[in-house]
């Protein structure tokens, strides 16, 4: 029985991420900023076409997205709805995203609620 539990957990798939739909350089269409008190709004980015990312196969990342600790250099794919970006300075922030059809959603980052939405580049 303990031999089947270890045989079990040692199956599992670890995300593959060469092959994941992320890859790929996706430009920014919206952003979401809530004051703290639930209200925040999805609302169009001000300088269209301008902030993007691209997700290489493996784990490094091309973006002028920036935080205080400098630009993205890396990402993580931990589990089907959470990802890190790792950013220069080696700060690791852990995000919520999903893909529908698109559109990438990333959540997190933040001690309110905050996202950034992003549309698949062709």
């Amino acid at each position: 029985m303990l031999l089947n539990c270890l045989i079990f957990l040692s199956c599992r798939k670890a995300p593959v991420i060469a092959n994941l739909p992320i890859t790929g350089r996706w430009t920014q269409i919206e952003t979401l900023t809530d004051p703290g008190d639930g209200n925040g709004k999805w609302m169009p980015v001000s300088t269209p076409d301008y902030y993007f990312i691209k997700f290489e196969p493996g784990d490094s990342v091309e973006s002028n997205i920036s935080r205080g600790s400098g630009n993205i250099s890396k990402y993580k794919i931990v589990t089907d709805s959470t990802l890190y970006l790792i950013y220069a300075e080696s700060d690791t922030v852990s995000y919520f995203y999903k893909i529908t059809d698109n559109t990438l959603t990333l959540e997190g980052g933040c001690y309110e609620r905050c996202g950034m939405k992003f549309e698949k580049d062709r």
